[in-house]
């Protein structure tokens, strides 16, 4: 309706047996008339009368309330707000609100599943097919460029130990530990992945991979203990 305000401000001071509440519950359409009753819509809309009709899809014989359609008039609905027009234009509209809510369902799960194959669950670093493949990226570059690519590799310090003295739970927690140490430490140009069970890799494009080494090996040295072990790392470069 013409004057209407942000539609936020209706749907935060809606109340259960407003029309639009009553229309979403109970799946029916709701003929508002200002001189008789009072609704949160008019009063935003400075209209005299309205109709709020449920946007409802069907699926698998169960209906579903999508949303709801307001129209509001300054006079009483042109015949009782019950035209043809009115109830196709809801029908397209819970039509095109269910597809699109589909097609972002459908493009959350691809994007889900794009990130499952390319992370480490565990710790949410790159994994080791993600690894690979930038790697790859980084020597065909610095081969084309004459530039250096540093690998620095860095294996927890007796970490079946302390899967053996204080369980897997404890592993893991050493993982991520060390895994947010790692992250922690590295350029914006810098991959970390985890290649094993204990074994992280960091690739520094650039001639500064020696001393990215060192900022992982003192962010690991400030870790806290866990199951009051240190946390320890060897690397390679």
């Amino acid at each position: 309706g013409a004057g209407a305000t942000d539609p936020s401000r209706y749907l935060v001071s809606m109340t259960t047996d407003d029309a639009l509440a009553v229309s979403l519950r109970e799946h029916r359409p709701i003929l508002v008339d200002g001189a008789a009753e009072s609704s949160r819509l008019l009063e935003l809309t400075d209209q005299r009368s309205a109709l709020v009709l449920p946007l409802v899809i069907a699926r698998g014989g169960i209906e579903e309330a999508v949303g709801a359609l307001g129209l509001c008039w300054p006079a009483t609905p042109p015949a009782g707000g019950s035209d043809p027009l009115i109830a196709g234009i809801a029908d397209l509209a819970a039509t095109a609100i269910d597809r699109a809510r589909s097609l972002s369902v459908t493009a959350e799960r691809a994007e889900w599943q794009q990130r499952l194959a390319h992370t480490d669950l565990l710790t949410g670093l790159a994994n080791r097919r993600t690894f690979d493949r930038l790697l790859e990226l980084e020597l065909a570059r610095a081969g084309r460029q004459g530039t250096e690519v540093t690998l620095a590799v860095f294996d927890v310090d007796e970490f079946a130990e302390t899967n053996r003295q204080s369980g897997h739970p404890a592993g893991d927690d050493v993982l991520r530990a060390v895994a947010a140490a790692l992250a922690g430490s590295v350029r914006l140009v810098d991959t970390v992945a985890r290649l094993g069970a204990d074994e992280f890799v960091v690739i520094a494009p650039g001639s500064a991979g020696t001393v990215v080494a060192r900022r992982v090996l003192e962010a690991v040295g400030q870790l806290e203990e866990v199951a009051g072990r240190r946390v320890s790392v060897s690397a390679g470069v």
